[in-house]
């Protein structure tokens, strides 16, 4: 919805299999509609994997892990299969409206009558460029005095009963030419090894005498307990 950093649109891995994944996961796509003229103001996707695909740890390649395992045989839609939220997107003149909140409920409520047992969301922090400066582990324990998250996407999970479930550290990976990078808006920083591009929430790597710079971004697991969950 052309609110994402631009870079993301070289995440192959999610493009390339965006229209698979609409059509053996149609159910799981969803919209949310302004009720006065019936446009589009939030979307999200999310893909089914099966009980037996589920580690007793998240891995670390989260967001692609996800995909991969998603597609790597044609759907059973067993009962009980495990949703993975990998995006919502709520137009920005909509957020803070509950938009997002009600897509979350919307995935629980339909997982809960199907028998699941978790929900997973590979999640990308809002605040996430305070990871430039920090490690991951130190950000998470970063909370307010109500106890919930500082970043308010993490916040949004917990607050609907959302658990921390783990760090994805190579959640995403984006492999692009520099030229690419600096159509994105990205620029090279003093030394020549970094690429700095709004957006960004982990260093963007020159990779030597390749022509290339490689992103490899870190999300947060989520998961909800649905037993939990009411």
């Amino acid at each position: 919805m052309g609110i994402w950093p631009s870079f993301l649109a070289g995440h192959h891995k999610g493009i390339d299999h965006s229209e698979t994944i609409d059509a053996e996961f149609a159910d799981l796509q969803l919209m949310a509609l302004c009720r006065k003229d019936g446009n589009v103001v939030g979307v999200a996707h999310a893909v089914a994997l099966p009980n037996t695909a589920i580690p007793d740890v998240l891995p670390a390649e989260g967001w692609d892990w996800a995909i991969e395992r998603a597609l790597l045989q044609p759907r059973q839609r067993e009962r009980g299969e495990t949703p993975c939220i990998l995006s919502i997107t709520v137009l920005p003149r909509f957020q803070r409206a509950g938009i997002a909140s009600a897509l979350l409920l919307e995935y629980l409520e339909r997982a809960r009558q199907n028998g699941a047992i978790n929900v997973i969301a590979p999640v990308r922090p809002i605040l996430g460029a305070t990871l430039l400066n920090m490690p991951t582990e130190v950000f998470l324990e970063l909370r307010r005095p109500d106890g919930y998250h500082i970043d308010p996407w993490i916040r949004t999970h917990e607050k609907l009963g959302g658990k921390i479930a783990g760090i994805c550290a190579n959640s995403m990976r984006i492999l692009a030419p520099i030229k690419r990078w600096q159509k994105w808006g990205a620029q090279l920083n003093e030394t020549g090894d970094r690429l700095l591009v709004e957006g960004q929430i982990a260093p963007i790597r020159v990779l030597p005498n390749s022509g290339f710079a490689e992103y490899i971004e870190p999300n947060i697991w989520m998961m909800y307990s649905l037993e939990l969950v009411k």
